[in-house]
């Protein structure tokens, strides 16, 4: 069970929560090796061709270039009246434009592939679309207009019996179930998806859906969204719903690594170093932050490796050893600010002002929140939000005005201290 000193510190924290692993779709179609009629015109091999090099330059993430490649295929394939070739090109814009962001374009390329393949009754083409349109709305996190594509794409693979891309329609559905908060239906969904990966001998799938399993069980013990000590003492349901996170985490972990999913297995190290976290076993989540650390930067994932850095901090910080507490968050910081993650930048210096504070460095502290609040500050007013999403944004960032808030008062900084309140 967790300290109540360590409970009180928890809310400074922030810690990684678990990653989420394995939406279905999203990959770019091709022609293949399917067998093209001796009549086929030299226009439509230019156009396969311009389609082909649109995929090389997605797949090295050259995606600007892609999307020249792709208008050219859709133009030619307009021209030729070969609108198989139309909608697999629309639909690759689509996923071009949603990896750069740019969701409404995707939205828009989405639904007129969907439209297209809907004419020509191609079943496989309709189902990959109306899951591409769902990614794209749970990005937007209008998770209801996600689910509702993910089940009309899981209607059409189970009436054409496309196992594998039932699993993925239904893995995509208990990711958005889990980001509406509804864990125990995501848990439904990632069980009927495990069954599928492992009988079609998807050891990926199987692994992600594990990884999923085991996020669903974590946040299910309500420790992800605990902000009082009380909630923080965890019933002993929530402790078994915690060691059931680590079962499903045990299980995908070797299979990450035997199909040599780096990524995976970072994610699951994380995810594992968390749970033990979660249960005040601080030895064992320094070890699996450890080996998530040393992936990341073999991996050259700059912002994942600073997150690990991060995690390591938070640990370090619970035990009370706040000059390696800093250590690991100033290293973390550096990265952040190469990187230009604002919103985590934001978070480390509110977490290193915590821990000066807690070595009785008020005057440093001060410094490091105040930094802190600067970038908060910058962000909140750079962002387009309604008023309900600038509240819950506000009400997740203000414990680090109180605290810096505190500091000043307990400098005798008063007006400091109201004006800080006040923004």
């Amino acid at each position: 069970m967790m300290s109540a000193r360590a409970s009180r510190l928890q809310k400074a924290l922030g810690l990684m929560l678990p990653m989420l692993i394995g939406m279905a779709g999203a990959s770019v179609i091709d022609f293949g090796s399917v067998a093209v009629s001796q009549t086929v015109s030299d226009r439509k091999a230019e156009a396969d061709r311009l389609l082909k090099q649109g995929n090389q330059q997605f797949q090295t993430s050259n995606y600007e270039a892609a999307l020249q490649f792709y208008q050219q295929a859709l133009t030619v394939y307009g021209e030729i009246r070969e609108h198989n070739g139309e909608a697999i090109a629309l639909n690759n814009l689509g996923i071009t434009y949603h990896f750069l962001s740019d969701y409404n374009k995707a939205i828009n390329s989405y639904r007129q592939a969907l439209f297209i393949f809907q004419q020509a009754k191609n079943r496989n083409g309709e189902a990959n679309a109306l899951s591409n349109l769902g990614m794209t709305y749970h990005s937007l996190s209008d998770y209801n207009k996600a689910i509702n594509f993910f089940q009309q794409a899981l209607f059409i693979f189970q009436q054409a019996k496309d196992r594998n891309g039932e699993a993925g329609a239904l893995m995509s559905l208990g990711i958005a179930c889990f980001s509406l908060s509804d864990y125990n239906k995501a848990i439904i969904y990632y069980n009927q998806a495990l069954p599928i990966f492992r009988q079609t001998k998807d050891r990926n799938g199987e692994a992600s859906a594990l990884t999923n399993l085991g996020n669903a069980y974590f946040f299910l013990s309500g420790y992800s969204k605990a902000t009082t000590y009380e909630k923080f003492l965890p019933t002993f349901q929530q402790i078994k719903d915690r060691d059931k996170a680590i079962t499903y985490y045990d299980q995908a972990l070797p299979i990450f690594r035997q199909t040599k999913d780096l990524n995976g297995e970072a994610g699951v190290l994380t995810n594992l170093g968390s749970a033990y976290a979660s249960l005040s076993e601080y030895d064992k989540a320094i070890i699996y932050h450890q080996q998530a650390l040393l992936t990341f930067q073999w991996l050259k994932n700059r912002n994942s490796e600073a997150m690990a850095l991060g995690n390591l901090g938070n640990v370090y910080l619970l035990i009370s050893d706040y000059s390696k507490a800093i250590t690991y968050y100033q290293q973390a910081l550096s990265i952040f600010r190469g990187v230009r993650d604002r919103d985590s930048e934001a978070k480390v210096l509110s977490n290193i002002g915590f821990s000066l504070k807690a070595q009785k460095q008020l005057e440093l502290g001060i410094i490091f929140y105040k930094q802190s609040i600067i970038v908060f500050e910058s962000i909140r007013k750079g962002l387009q939000l309604s008023q309900e999403q600038q509240k819950s944004y506000i009400d997740g960032i203000s414990h680090n005005y109180r605290n810096l808030a505190d500091l000043l008062l307990q400098k005798n900084r008063i007006l400091e201290a109201q004006q800080v309140l006040e923004l």
